[in-house]
């Protein structure tokens, strides 16, 4: 074989390898990041499940564009006087750098007294502050009861400390009897079994209604 055709082969070989090692320098740039990603993902939620509270229940976690996914969780207690109280989400999200403050896409929020009354409250949106153990509601938040009374809440704070439901804007509660009271806002301190309404107008049908400040 000639010189010529060595010095071919030799860089043909050379050439060979220096393809090979751009083709795994390439898939490293891609694939090292990526498993960075992978990993942060994983201890992220590692620490973030360890963080939550013992009857936080959670279908999946995941990393999103800097933010944490629940898949369906669910968060449970028991309150003072033995009120059980439940929030469910279809799904909810959490940044990274704030992962006690969960933001929850249409949630649920059941409640039930040892007398056997319950209340459940729906919210397209809704924050759960873990370490204030609070849900606030700043749009909508639609209620009903076991005595059969509907409500419409607006700007609602729960807190479980308290045991208080307090909003900040107006709400309507109609009855079965066709009854219905709205107000400029309200406070129900559950332990006490207290409703405080201000700026309240009660009416009954055929009636014209009736104002209190």
């Amino acid at each position: 074989m000639s010189a010529n055709g060595d010095i071919s082969d030799t860089r043909a070989r050379l050439y060979d390898s220096l393809g090979r090692r751009n083709r795994i320098v390439a898939v490293l740039r891609i694939a090292v990041p990526g498993a960075g990603i992978a990993l942060a993902g994983v201890l992220i939620a590692q620490i973030t499940l360890s963080n939550l509270a013992d009857n936080f229940a959670i279908g999946g976690i995941r990393l999103d564009r800097d933010q944490l996914v629940l898949d369906t969780p669910s968060y449970s207690g028991i309150m003072s006087d033995g009120t059980t109280y439940e929030v469910v989400a279809e799904a909810a999200r959490a940044d990274i750098d704030a992962t006690d403050v969960i933001n929850l896409d249409i949630a649920t929020i059941v409640t039930e007294q040892t007398d056997g009354y319950t209340m459940a409250a729906n919210a397209d949106f809704a924050r759960l502050f873990l370490t204030e153990q609070q849900v606030i509601v700043e749009g909508l938040m639609v209620t009903t009861d076991s005595n059969g009374v509907d409500g419409r809440l607006h700007d609602s704070v729960i807190d479980w400390p308290t045991q208080k439901l307090t909003t900040n804007g107006d709400v309507r509660f109609e009855f079965e009897d066709g009854a219905a009271i709205e107000a400029k806002s309200l406070v129900y301190n559950a332990k006490r079994q207290v409703w405080d309404f201000r700026g309240v107008r009660y009416t009954v049908p055929g009636d014209g209604g009736l104002d209190v400040e």
